[in-house]
């Protein structure tokens, strides 16, 4: 299961809570969608009980839902859940929680596909978002990476800079 539910919010997750958008759609999913019949799907799956401890199977659901929702590939995901606020309130983590690694999303998916449960649950969410009249329209990010310049030549050189690009 994802860490232990913590009974008292951090200082950090306290001053996250007041600044954040809570009209932002991606914080009201919690509050719009049933994760019941989807924890029922995953009720019969047995977790190794060598190792660490697994990660709470709806928590990795949401996770792929908006690797969906957001065309994310694994370390994209890994990395975006780490970064954005919005992405760990939907996930219900603590702003100070790490999130899990792109194996273990790769993992998850292969594994839930592997018991055919993957189309089932993704029906299940398209039919309550139909119920309640809404859709959700897949985007993507824009990823802003720095690359270095060519160093210029003639009067306007100024040695080597970088300049802002976008992956996609």
């Amino acid at each position: 299961m994802i860490k232990k539910k913590k009974t008292q919010l951090s200082f950090a997750q306290l001053q996250v809570n007041s600044c954040i958008d809570k009209a932002h759609w991606l914080h009201n999913v919690n509050n719009i969608l049933n994760w019941e019949p989807i924890r029922q799907k995953f009720a019969n799956l047995h977790p190794s009980n060598t190792g660490r401890p697994a990660y709470d199977p709806v928590f990795m659901f949401k996770v792929l839902l908006m690797q969906q929702w957001f065309n994310l590939s694994d370390p994209q995901a890994e990395a975006q859940i780490n970064d954005r606020i919005s992405f760990k309130v939907f996930l219900e983590m603590d702003i100070t929680d790490t999130g899990p690694d792109e194996t273990t999303i790769c993992n998850f998916r292969n594994y839930i596909g592997s018991l055919g449960l993957t189309e089932e649950l993704f029906e299940e969410i398209s039919r309550q978002f139909e119920e309640k009249g809404l859709i959700v329209k897949t985007g993507t990010l824009i990823d802003a990476s720095f690359y270095h310049k060519p160093p210029a030549k003639g009067k306007d050189a100024k040695g080597p800079g970088c300049l802002l690009g976008s992956q996609r």
